[in-house]
């Protein structure tokens, strides 16, 4: 027989979405995720060891980062045992993608500025055609990327 996992809670947990321009804190049992980033950037910054972690959709980085950023580090003073995970920011501008490329550097750059070390961030950058959701769920320590195509998304509801 296979050994199965099973958890009980005083309450369900909650799944916590956080929208476009919102940031949000998860506690173990709870989950996190933000949906349909395009051109957006998602992050989530997590302690593993505690449990928490905070979730953030941006739909511009160089406005809007530094606030998630500022937030994190009340609740996670230390940086240097935390796991960041970064997604979404499909690319805008063809055929050179250089506006793309700076917004990504800047990104890295800033999670640098903040204390993060590259060993501890995780990317997932999509393609042009593609919408990401990224899911933090605690319980199982575990970080998914979930990535569609857009085109195959809009057909479907035609």
């Amino acid at each position: 027989m296979e050994e199965q996992n099973f958890y009980i809670f005083e309450k369900d947990p909650e799944i916590i979405e956080v929208d476009i321009n919102e940031w949000a804190v998860a506690s173990y049992p709870n989950i996190i995720e933000t949906k349909a980033l395009g051109p957006c950037t998602g992050v989530i910054i997590y302690d593993n060891k505690k449990q928490i972690g905070v979730c953030g959709h941006i739909a511009e980085p160089r406005i809007n980062l530094r606030y998630v950023l500022d937030k994190a580090k009340e609740i996670f003073p230390d940086a240097k045992d935390l796991e960041v995970y970064l997604g979404g920011q499909a690319p805008i501008d063809p055929p050179t993608f250089e506006e793309d490329k700076k917004s990504r550097n800047f990104v890295k750059n800033l999670l640098k500025e903040y204390g993060y070390d590259e060993s501890q961030i995780t990317t997932n950058w999509q393609d042009s055609h593609q919408v990401t959701t990224m899911k933090l769920d605690t319980v199982n320590n575990k970080v998914e990327y979930l990535t569609d195509d857009m085109w195959e998304l809009i057909n479907e509801e035609l």
